[in-house]
């Protein structure tokens, strides 16, 4: 089963837009960020951050049985772009990119690796 440390290293690599990686599973956060970036969030609120991401993941699943499941959440803000998405279970993944990534492209690859991981384990 491949690590959730690898899990980062990999998504880092999807698009050199990419900022930052985190896994959220449970009360433990595993991410990386791109090389030589400086990060907009301390340690503390990188939690907080993720957590929070977690809380409104579970209120979308809320109307999973009219919807259907939730397969992806983007967020723009004015410094940055974030999407968040289920990894399996209440294991999220979130990833944030530069305000002008083009979000769309790296969302299908980001969605076609999960996939595959899903298959993997």
């Amino acid at each position: 089963m491949i690590s959730y440390d690898e899990i980062c290293e990999v998504l880092l690599r999807v698009d050199p837009s990419i900022r930052y990686v985190g896994i959220l599973d449970g009360e433990k956060i595993t991410f990386r960020k791109r090389t030589g970036l400086y990060s907009l969030l301390n340690t503390s609120e990188n939690v907080k951050s993720a957590t929070h991401a977690l809380m409104r993941w579970q209120s979308r699943r809320v109307f999973a049985a009219k919807f259907g499941m939730p397969l992806y959440a983007m967020a723009e803000y004015k410094l940055i772009k974030r999407v968040t998405m289920q990894l399996k279970g209440n294991v999220i993944l979130l990833v944030s990119m530069d305000k002008d990534a083009p979000h769309d492209k790296i969302i299908k690859k980001l969605l076609k690796i999960k996939e595959k991981l899903s298959t993997d384990t």
